[in-house]
């Protein structure tokens, strides 16, 4: 048995890259799989290649369930969708993986100096909306004791932090703030004191 074994893991952005890679390493400490992704094909336009006919089957083949839920991230509809799908499927929800993210092409358009109104509310959306859009749902669902968020910078977690902490609901959290070398470097607890999170040597408000 894994060290995950019987926990359900979100992995947004996990077509392909970089989310696939958490997809596959959850699998195979033992967790269930939702594999999340604005298009489940994305793996084939960048030419990457699978090792079964889709990231989900890849999981399935480590010996635990996967499903596939296509939805954009940006849309919170869309997010609690996925995440009433998951609960309805497996009835919990214990990591989330806010892997999901993108930037502009060419990277010239990202520029701070010139980058249009419409350019930076993309990345906005992509970036950050779109973890802000998870946490919530995520946290919305979960009434456990532990739970495991995860994504861009700390982002995600420290979002987490805020949406646990500001309804007085007392848990430990383990952060894993998400590096782009795709490994899960360290973990951190939290406890919540009314609107304010202590972190291990720091404190957020």
């Amino acid at each position: 048995m894994g060290k995950l074994t019987g926990k359900v893991a979100v992995i947004t952005g996990a077509g392909r890259g970089l989310g696939r890679a958490y997809a596959l390493r959850l699998a195979a400490l033992g967790a269930h799989i939702v594999i999340n992704d604005i298009d489940l094909n994305a793996a084939r336009e960048f030419e990457e290649e699978l090792t079964a006919d889709s990231v989900a089957a890849e999981c399935e083949a480590l010996g635990v369930s996967a499903i596939s839920i296509e939805a954009d991230v940006t849309h919170q509809v869309e997010v609690r969708s996925m995440v009433d799908h998951v609960m309805k499927t497996y009835g919990r929800l214990d990591i989330l993986v806010n892997n999901a993210g993108g930037v502009l092409r060419p990277a010239a358009n990202g520029n701070a100096s010139t980058v249009t109104e419409d350019d930076w509310r993309f990345i906005m959306d992509v970036n950050l909306t779109a973890t802000l859009f998870c946490c919530q749902a995520a946290a919305a669902r979960q009434d456990r004791e532990r739970v495991i968020a995860g994504g861009s910078s700390g982002q995600s977690v420290r979002q987490y932090r805020a949406l646990l902490c500001s309804e007085g609901r007392h848990r430990r959290v383990h952060t894993r703030p998400r590096g782009r070398t795709g490994a899960i470097q360290y973990q951190r607890k939290l406890h919540c004191a009314r609107t304010r999170a202590y972190v291990t040597g720091q404190q957020t408000v």
